[in-house]
């Protein structure tokens, strides 16, 4: 809360205040591989694009995925 008074000198006042809770009762893990980068980063522009709200996207390189 402290955050939303940066700037304001300790002036400001919180009248209203909305948050969005978003449950989630089921969890799923997609893993893909690509051959180029830029499949998966045309990838991540579409997801991020769409209506989905990934919670994480984690891109990893082969020898990463090796290890």
């Amino acid at each position: 809360m402290c955050k939303l008074l940066i700037g304001s000198y300790d002036l400001g006042i919180l009248c209203e205040m909305t948050f969005k809770l978003f449950l989630s009762l089921k969890k799923s893990h997609l893993g893909l591989s690509f051959a180029v980068l830029e499949g998966a980063d045309g990838f991540v522009r579409e997801l991020r694009a769409s209506q989905l709200i990934p919670s994480s996207i984690e891109i990893l390189n082969g020898l990463a995925v090796q290890r």
